[in-house]
C-alpha cells in the first residue's frame, strides 16, 4: 500500500497500484491499470489501454489532457490510455482523439467521447452521453438517459428508462429500448425503432425509416421520402407526406391479419376514413392512424406489406 512502481511486459497485464503514489507502466499490450487512491501514474504504452477507477467515489477523468488532474482518487496523471471503467460514483468521462471505450458504471454519469469512433456506456443511473466526431456508439442501460450521437454515423441504444435519444449529423441508427422514449433522427438518413412503450420518433431531414414497434407510437417523419413501418400496437402517423413519396410497411411477419393479402385488400378491409385521417384497425388493439389523408385510395400506391 505504499509508493509503488509497477511495469508491464509485452503481453496483456493487469497491473493494481492500491493505496499511495503509484507509477505503472503498462508497456506493450492491452493492458489494465489500476491505481488506486493517490497520486499515481498512469502510462499504457502501446496497445489500447484501460484505467480502472474503481469504489464509490465519483470521478472525473479527461483523456484529453496529459498533465495531472483531479480525478477524485488523486491528482492522477494519464498518458496513451485509451479506455476508462469507473465505479458507482457520479462520474464524468471525457475521450480524446483516439477510439475511446468509456464505462462509467453506475451512477448519474456524464460521457463525452470527444473525437474517434467510441463506445459510451452510462450503466444504471441517469446518464447524459454525447458521442462527439466519430462514427460512435452508445448504450444507455438502466435509467432515464439523454444521448446524442454527434457528428458521424452513431448507433445509439437506451435500454430500460425514460430515454432521449438524438442522432445528430449523420445516418444514425437509434433504439429506444423499453419504456417511453422520446427519438430523434436529426440530420441524416437515419432509423429509428421505437421498441417497448409509448414512443415520440421524429426522423428530421432525411430518407428515414421510423418503426414504433411495441406499444402506442407518435411517428413524424420529417423532410424527405420516409418510410414509416407499422407491426404492432396503436400508432399515429402525423405528417404523411405523397409529394414528398412517403411509404408505408405494415410488417406481415408480426401483423398476421394482413399476411398473405395484397394492398388493395388491406384497405378494402380494414381501412376507414374518419375526417381528415385515415385508421386502419386490424383487431387485437392494432391500430394505425394516418393524419392529413384525404382519402382511402390515395394510399394504394404509397402502401406495401412485407
Amino acid at each position: 500500500d505504499g509508493a509503488d512502481s509497477l511495469l508491464g511486459d509485452a503481453g496483456n497485464d493487469s497491473l493494481l497500484g492500491g493505496l499511495g503514489n503509484d507509477f505503472l507502466l503498462g508497456g506493450a499490450g492491452n493492458d489494465i491499470l489500476v491505481g488506486g487512491l493517490g497520486d499515481d501514474s498512469f502510462y499504457g504504452g502501446a496497445g489500447r489501454d484501460l484505467a480502472q477507477f474503481l469504489g464509490s467515489i465519483s470521478v472525473t477523468v479527461n483523456l484529453g489532457y496529459t498533465t495531472k488532474q483531479n480525478t477524485g482518487h488523486g491528482l492522477d496523471c494519464l498518458i496513451q490510455i485509451e479506455n476508462v471503467v469507473s465505479g458507482a460514483g457520479n462520474d464524468l468521462l471525457v475521450g480524446n482523439w483516439f477510439d475511446n471505450t468509456l464505462n462509467a458504471g453506475a451512477g448519474n454519469d456524464s460521457i463525452l467521447g470527444e473525437a474517434g469512433n467510441d463506445i459510451l456506456q452510462g450503466g444504471e443511473g441517469d446518464d447524459r452521453l454525447f458521442g462527439g466526431v466519430g462514427q460512435d456508439q452508445l448504450i444507455g442501460d438502466a435509467g432515464d438517459d439523454i444521448l446524442n450521437g454527434g457528428l458521424g454515423d452513431d448507433s445509439m441504444s437506451g435500454g430500460v428508462g425514460l430515454d432521449t435519444l438524438t442522432g445528430g449529423d449523420g445516418n444514425d441508427f437509434l433504439r429506444g429500448g423499453e419504456d417511453n422514449d422520446i427519438l430523434a433522427g436529426d440530420l441524416g438518413n437515419d432509423w429509428l425503432l421505437g421498441e417497448a412503450g409509448r414512443d415520440s420518433i421524429s426522423g428530421g431531414d432525411g430518407r428515414d425509416t421510423l418503426d414504433g414497434e411495441l406499444g402506442n407510437d407518435t411517428l413524424t417523419g420529417g423532410f424527405d421520402a420516409d418510410c414509416f413501418v407499422f407491426s404492432f400496437g396503436a400508432d399515429r402517423i402525423t405528417d404523411f407526406g405523397f409529394t414528398q413519396n412517403d411509404q408505408i410497411i405494415l410488417d406481415s411477419t408480426v401483423l398476421s391479419s394482413v399476411r398473405g393479402m395484397t394492398t388493395q385488400q388491406v384497405i378494402e378491409l380494414y381501412a376507414l376514413d374518419r375526417g381528415a385521417d385515415v385508421v386502419f384497425e386490424f383487431g387485437g388493439g392494432n391500430s394505425l392512424t394516418i393524419s392529413g389523408v384525404p382519402d382511402l385510395n390515395s394510399l394504394w400506391s404509397n402502401l406495401f406489406i412485407m
